[in-house]
């Protein structure tokens, strides 16, 4: 810094250290990364969906686990992206999904047509992406292991036509 006077070296010395606190006021970390799932180390979803059925009458149950089976295929690839203004996330070969980090929704449509409110919003250093749809929500809530070479993701599955939520954890690796 012998370039800048003295007055102007002090400046951004203290722009940096401004600079690196508000990010750890944030509380925010670095989850931007791609990651592949796995599998030995996540839940087996199908148990979990057979968990959250169990109980239901026999002619409504086969409905249930087939429609739980074909929201919640586990994800082979996630991938974060985030900014103080935005986060992207991506799974598998999915469009992005771009929200603001302070839980406002944006309207999103999944392929097969069904339309949601998604946000997504940090809570306690974690990062929590919700679903709301007609009929229930899903919220995915992902973590980083402290040496940040996994992500774990925690699913919950609500609906009034459940009669307990569907809850599982994937845990991807860092590529």
């Amino acid at each position: 810094m012998r370039w800048l006077p003295q007055s102007s070296a002090l400046l951004f010395a203290l722009f940096l250290v401004a600079a690196g606190s508000a990010h750890a006021q944030e509380g925010n970390p670095p989850l931007q990364g791609t990651y592949i799932i796995d599998v030995s180390a996540s839940d087996n979803v199908n148990k979990a969906i057979d968990h959250t059925v169990v109980r239901m009458n026999m002619l409504k149950r086969p409905i249930a686990r087939s429609r739980l089976a074909n929201t919640n295929q586990p994800y082979r690839r996630v991938v974060i992206a985030h900014t103080s203004s935005e986060v992207t996330i991506t799974t598998d070969s999915r469009a992005p999904i771009v929200t603001s980090p302070n839980g406002t929704p944006i309207q999103w449509t999944r392929e097969d047509g069904e339309k949601f409110d998604v946000s997504t919003r940090w809570k306690d250093g974690k990062l929590e992406q919700t679903f709301k749809a007609k009929e229930g929500q899903r919220v995915n809530t992902y973590t980083l292991s402290p040496d940040g070479k996994q992500l774990t993701m925690e699913a919950w599955v609500t609906s009034s036509r459940l009669p307990r939520p569907l809850a599982y954890t994937l845990v991807f690796n860092k590529e």
